[in-house]
């Protein structure tokens, strides 16, 4: 079941028995606290302190809600269906070369008919633009929003491409945010850029999920919820934002401006939302980040056997693509360390990798560990590469002839 927005998330999670409103106001500090007592169901604070904006905890924080928010029932479903999507045989028989065609014809529609958004967008319901002050938040800091920035355009005419990202905010002033975000910036380069949150949990999750450079996330979050993204144009900034998102917060960077900490500082030019807005609080010690990564480790598989086609599974073990565990059939001397660099190039953030057997269970740690130790040889199987913040290391895990 795909899900429109975060409200239709949430209606669907209240049939369930999965979330616990939270109608009494609580302070934005002591929201966590308090809702890490009803884990593991997700917790909806109506009133956070006086802002009017309630506040959504443990989004994905379980395996069958992070699957419910992307639309299947388990999160195994993720990688059959894209690879279904992108498998290059040609089908046998008539029936199964249609059901093909209707699924490529379902793609192109979401990407050359993106249904109009509503007027005014629901997340412009409310708009500050002449008297603009933070204040009107409820939290100071929110991890996991979605970013959305192009770089240079100056007229509410421009169409040049926008990119979607993940970061932390931090309220600095009443018109001031710190972005903490992997943009790269110049001291001379004007960036403009929208915060944007809520909207789809499609949308949520792709904004943040550790995807191989050139992927649209939110071309992906509208596959994934079976119907395009719907945006409308920002109203200070020549962005188009989720038309369903519950905030938007618009603004411009200046290269050469930066906060205490170094991260870019956003010159807010605009807020606008919806009447009682309901924002969603990532908290990466309660699960949300770990069930994310799953998931993009599932959607990742299917992509990494189109170029690596002797990989069987991947895991990412630690919270990110730093390290990553593959099983793969290794039939010739020298296959794993293939397989290793083509990985090292895949995934720019990745600095270590284990290759395994192909009937190793790549999430079981202690198997993993204990069949490396039982076949490796460190000057024969370990190799080393350079990344820019230190070494690469490969480890050959598999069974030597």
């Amino acid at each position: 079941m795909s899900h429109r927005d975060l409200r239709a998330y949430l209606e669907n999670l209240e049939r369930r028995g999965e979330l616990v409103r939270i109608s009494e106001p609580v302070q934005a500090e002591d929201a966590l606290a308090a809702a890490a007592n009803y884990l593991p169901n997700a917790v909806l604070f109506e009133r956070v302190g006086d802002s009017g904006f309630g506040g959504l905890y443990h989004l994905f924080t379980t395996r069958d809600r992070c699957a419910l928010a992307l639309g299947v029932s388990d999160l195994e479903q993720l990688h059959v269906r894209l690879a279904r999507l992108i498998d290059l045989n040609i089908p046998r028989g008539t029936t199964a070369l249609v059901n093909r065609m209707g699924e490529y014809m379902d793609v192109f529609k979401m990407v050359a008919f993106p249904p109009p958004a509503p007027k005014p967008a629901p997340v412009q319901t409310v708009v500050h633009q002449q008297r603009i002050d933070l204040a009107i938040l409820p939290f100071t800091s929110l991890d996991g929003t979605q970013i959305v920035w192009r770089q240079g355009g100056r007229s509410a005419a421009d169409n040049s491409a926008q990119f979607v990202d993940s970061g932390r905010v931090k309220v600095i002033d009443s018109h001031t945010l710190a972005l903490h975000v992997a943009l790269e910036i110049g001291d001379a380069d004007r960036v403009q850029v929208a915060v944007v949150l809520g909207g789809s949990p499609a949308a949520i999750w792709s904004a943040g999920a550790p995807l191989p450079g050139g992927i649209d996330r939110y071309f992906l979050a509208g596959w994934l919820r079976g119907r395009s993204m719907t945006f409308t144009r920002a109203v200070s900034q020549p962005l188009d934002v989720l038309a369903d998102a519950e905030c938007v917060i618009e603004g411009v960077i200046e290269g050469c401006e930066r906060a205490a900490d170094g991260s870019y500082t956003m010159q807010v030019t605009a807020i606008t939302h919806r009447s009682a807005s309901i924002l969603p609080v990532i908290v990466p010690d309660l699960g949300d980040r770990q069930w994310m990564l799953k998931a993009t480790e599932r959607l990742f598989l299917p992509l990494l056997r189109l170029v690596i086609n002797e990989v069987r599974d991947i895991c990412l073990p630690t919270g990110g693509t730093e390290v990553v565990v593959v099983s793969a059939r290794v039939r010739r001397r020298g296959d794993a360390q293939r397989i290793i660099y083509g990985l090292w190039g895949l995934i720019p953030d990745c600095r270590k990798v284990i290759v395994v057997d192909e009937h190793t269970d790549v999430h079981d740690a202690d198997g993993v560990i204990a069949r490396v130790m039982a076949k490796i040889e460190p000057e024969r199987d370990i190799v080393y590469g350079m990344h820019p913040t230190g070494e690469r290391v490969g480890i050959d895990g598999t069974g030597k002839n």
